[in-house]
């Protein structure tokens, strides 16, 4: 979606959600598969950070998108 919204808008600075986006794959899913996968608590406890990371990839998005004019 943000390579979408980055070829359409092209003042569209995506360095910020899809670095949030990335975190939040990173620390949501990769930790879910870890925990899933090795049953070791240290892996669940970080996973509300990749949930975290990716509502702030959210807010960041509509933001940027707030001022932009195609």
């Amino acid at each position: 979606l943000v390579g979408l919204i980055k070829l359409y808008f092209k003042n569209f600075k995506a360095q910020l959600p899809s670095t949030f986006f990335l975190a939040g794959i990173l620390l949501f899913s990769c930790n879910c598969y870890l925990y899933a996968m090795l049953q070791i608590k240290f892996f669940a406890y970080i996973v509300p950070l990749g949930g975290i990371s990716f509502i702030i990839g959210w807010f960041t998005l509509a933001y940027q998108l707030k001022g932009l004019k195609s």
